[in-house]
């Protein structure tokens, strides 16, 4: 079975002209396209300031010491979740484990490590929680690796494309998918980058593009979602000394596709522009949901200080040829006129991305992280409810990364001024 989105409902202009914004209405606005297709579109938050969801001051656990007892010592947590029994499991990617603590953060077991084993990985690329069970995808050996709530090792499953004519019908050089979610019958959704690459690529701009697949649980391919654009990129030849490298770059404040799962909706954007497109379990567009709001405009000074940032990270590889190539488009691409919609990625200090700009919590609504312009370093998210409503905005600390939101607390992590990263979880108030 394939399904097929919309690729038009998500393709805009990259160079946006300066048009004037239409002017406020009401909010929430609701009306259908000749399709039928619910359309919810909001202008200003429907919660009033006595009303706003806000953090707890302080954490409720908080997981990470600078130096001790190894199982506290955390090296790049990029993924945490909460079992129903209040346990925390970390995906810590440093060493490759899957670590269980307590409700109180006091440490349990460890599972996995490196090694091409079962239970083992190269890689952590992702980890959900489908009934207890923690799944763990690697993507460098694609494959699923799941554990019960104690940490046992359960089975493994390797991803398959399936027959050769649908690996050949994907028109693809290496089947190398992402998961990124689970859907409501545990199966699970994955994305698939397809980047323009060789030689006879023409000059200028270009746009890769995503697929979306769901695979069932033992690793087969389902169907095929669809097809969107996503990174924006410059082709060009350049002179890096004496040598000449021609390719494709990501250009300055590209758009980028971002899309989250809840248990039977997908919602899938580009950050183009402010509209979220939402899918049901089948796989049909059922809602689009639009916030109106006036982009920043893009000036010289930001592109110079988002170039100084990668300087920054990549201050002892700037021999590189790839790095001088990756920085001179950044000075040299053209820029888009405002700001990308919301935020597209979230990097840490090796320039990885680590964060996610889209979560669906455990009730059903949906939070949308804010764009924020360079040296602006607080997050600040925009909640819609299940029918699309704005709700209104949630601050979360500086530089905290939010791995998952239930329906009263935020899990994620955070470095602290030491660079000694933490895995925390506020209380999420609700007056």
């Amino acid at each position: 079975m394939t399904k097929s989105f919309p690729l038009a409902a998500l393709v805009v202009v990259f160079l946006l002209s300066g048009c004037e914004s239409p002017p406020p209405q009401l909010t929430p606005t609701s009306t259908q396209d000749s399709a039928g297709i619910e359309i919810v579109e909001s202008t200003t938050p429907a919660w009033e300031p006595e009303d706003a969801w806000r953090l707890g001051d302080s954490p409720e656990a908080d997981i990470g010491i600078q130096e001790g007892d190894r199982a506290y010592e955390l090296h790049w947590p990029y993924f945490a979740i909460r079992l129903t029994s209040g346990d925390y499991v970390v995906g810590n990617t440093g060493s490759l484990q899957v670590r269980y603590y307590d409700s109180h953060g006091s440490h349990k077991i460890d599972a996995g490590g490196r090694g091409g084993g079962p239970g083992e990985f190269q890689r952590i690329s992702w980890m959900g929680v489908f009934h207890d069970s923690v799944i763990v995808f690697d993507q460098t050996q694609r494959r699923l690796t799941v554990f019960g709530p104690y940490g046992t090792f359960v089975r493994s499953v390797r991803l398959e494309p399936g027959s050769e004519e649908t690996y050949a019908a994907m028109e693809t050089r290496a089947f190398y998918p992402s998961v990124t979610g689970i859907l409501y019958d545990g199966s699970l959704l994955a994305s698939l980058r397809d980047r323009a690459r060789g030689p006879d690529l023409p000059g200028g701009i270009i746009r890769d593009s995503v697929r979306l697949l769901q695979f069932s649980t033992d690793g087969s391919l389902v169907g095929t979602y669809g097809t969107f654009p996503d990174v924006v990129r410059d082709v060009q030849t350049r002179s890096i000394g004496e040598r000449s490298i021609r390719g494709p770059a990501d250009v300055a404040f590209s758009p980028r596709m971002v899309w989250a799962t809840g248990s039977d909706v997908t919602y899938v954007a580009t950050t183009d522009s402010y509209e979220v497109l939402a899918y049901d379990s089948e796989g049909d567009l059922f809602r689009i949901i639009r916030k109106h709001q006036v982009p920043g405009r893009i000036t010289e000074e930001h592109r110079d200080q988002l170039v100084a940032r990668w300087r920054e990270i990549h201050a002892g590889r700037l021999d590189n040829p790839e790095i001088k190539y990756f920085i001179q488009t950044l000075e040299e691409s053209p820029l888009p006129a405002v700001f990308p919609a919301f935020d597209p990625e979230d990097r840490d200090e090796r320039g990885w991305r680590v964060g996610t700009p889209m979560i669906v919590d455990a009730e059903g609504n949906l939070w949308v992280l804010e764009y924020r312009p360079p040296g602006d370093h607080v997050p600040v998210w925009s909640v819609f409810d299940e029918g699309g409503r704005l709700l209104g905005e949630v601050i979360v600390p500086t530089q905290f990364r939010i791995t998952e939101i239930g329906k009263d607390y935020v899990l994620g992590w955070w470095s602290d001024e030491s660079d000694v990263p933490h895995v925390m979880s506020y209380p999420l108030i609700k007056p």
